[in-house]
């Protein structure tokens, strides 16, 4: 190869390197921002919440879960939880274990799976209105004390 092209082949690799490097920091300043922003269950949802036609609640310590499927029902789950308030935690490795876990489902399609410390792959830091709420609705399905 003559120098010219070596030249020119260098000047490439540079460019694309750059252009790399570029859009690494972009990705990573867009996934920084969502993550540092608080949501809501509501908020994270990918369409009408209110299409939702069952919820599964999984007790973490025995592994025991319920589904509903009456609106009714359904509806008044939605509507104590759908627009707590969830925080980022700083700490984004991930947690141990849950209490509670909740699927929410339209015909048969998980649409969104969490705990109150975990959904989507972002960690929050603890809601205590979140989990006392949560504590009423496990005890009355699951019939005992959270």
């Amino acid at each position: 190869m003559d120098e010219k092209r070596v030249t020119n082949i260098k000047k490439l690799l540079l460019l694309l390197a750059v252009m790399f490097s570029i859009t690494a920091l972009i990705s990573c300043s867009i996934e920084d921002k969502k993550i540092n922003n608080p949501t809501s269950i509501a908020n994270e949802y990918p369409g009408n919440i209110q299409d939702i036609n069952k919820i599964e609640l999984i007790d973490g310590k025995t592994g025991e879960s319920k589904t509903i499927t009456k609106k009714d029902e359904i509806t008044n789950i939605l509507n104590v939880i759908k627009d707590e308030k969830l925080i980022p935690s700083d700490n984004q490795e991930g947690g141990v274990g849950y209490i509670f876990r909740v699927k929410l489902f339209e015909n048969e399609e998980l649409i969104i799976d969490f705990t109150p410390n975990r959904l989507k792959s972002v960690e929050y830091k603890s809601n205590a209105q979140l989990i006392k709420t949560l504590k009423g609705i496990y005890k009355d399905y699951f019939e005992r004390e959270f």
